[in-house]
């Protein structure tokens, strides 16, 4: 039990601070306090942290745009500004993920604040036990580990000293809402394909290849390279099964693959139960019983 539950915690944060693999890397934070147990979710103070020195990882050449390809991209353009707008989000998912052979089933339980905190709850075996819960806000992240009654305070930056990469709050929050995982960038190409446009989307440090359907305008797929400064992530996510929920076309079905330096990691998600702009309660408390660890390694 003990294996499965050091998995679960593990994945749990692959999911909420490693969707970061398709981020750009950040200045690196560290902790300075932060230890004392945590008893209302809804007044928890962000761990507080001080900068760190980090070396920028090596960014990508900024593209020359002609005449011609400025008039593509501006007509492409409503593709683009194209934003799901929502103040709060909820949802469940199955979820499936395999990383070095290893394969593990569990059940997600998501609502969100719009940039101000994402809640996660993992249960396994079908939803009957809840082995893990987390509570992300832009600088920080808490677990709990119910299974080892343990629980984890830790800044974005310890998160994701766990990856190769830094936390991102905004990626992770648009990868479980099924936007374009980065909106820092500026549309840089167009090609179309007839029943399908694909917008070509740069930052310093990211690519993105984003297919839109002609029909309805929903993101199909998208394929993402990251400098990270540690070499790079490829990710490449299909997105399918859209609903209209209150006036929002969400995908209920995404397929993600990760290429991290050759390390090879595939999850899916399947939601239900979604909902937006419902009044949200975000339950975190550290039971005073639990021991409150230094982040995991």
């Amino acid at each position: 039990m003990y294996i499965v539950m050091n998995r679960s915690s593990r994945i749990l944060l692959l999911l909420l601070a490693g969707m970061v693999l398709f981020a750009s890397c950040r200045t690196g934070k560290k902790v300075k306090g932060g230890n004392e147990p945590i008893e209302d979710s809804t007044t928890v103070a962000a761990v507080d942290t001080v900068a760190a020195p980090a070396v920028p990882p090596p960014s990508f050449p900024k593209p020359i745009i002609g005449k011609d390809k400025q008039a593509m991209i501006a007509n492409a353009m409503p593709y683009w500004e194209r934003i799901l707008q929502y103040s709060t989000f909820s949802g469940k998912a199955k979820m499936h993920y395999e990383d070095d052979g290893q394969k593990q089933d569990f059940i997600a339980n998501f609502r969100m604040v719009k940039d101000s905190a994402i809640w996660v709850s993992v249960s396994a075996l079908g939803g009957i036990v809840t082995v893990a819960r987390a509570l992300v806000r832009p600088d920080s992240i808490f677990v709990l580990n119910y299974l080892q009654k343990d629980a984890y305070v830790m800044s974005a930056a310890q998160a994701g000293e766990l990856l190769p990469v830094q936390m991102d709050f905004s990626v992770l929050q648009n990868l479980i809402i099924g936007e374009a995982l980065s909106r820092d960038g500026m549309v840089v190409d167009v090609a179309d394909f007839g029943s399908a446009i694909n917008l070509h989307v740069m930052d310093a440090r990211t690519i993105q290849q984003i297919n839109y359907s002609k029909a309805d305008s929903a993101l199909r797929t998208l394929q993402m390279i990251a400098n990270t400064g540690n070499g790079s992530v490829a990710a490449y996510i299909q997105y399918g099964s859209y609903e209209e929920v209150k006036q929002r076309y969400f995908a209920n079905k995404r397929a993600i693959n990760i290429n991290n330096n050759g390390k090879l990691i595939y999850m899916d998600m399947s939601f239900s139960n979604v909902d937006f702009d419902e009044e949200l309660s975000l339950p975190f408390r550290i039971p005073k019983s639990y021991t409150l660890n230094p982040p995991m390694r």
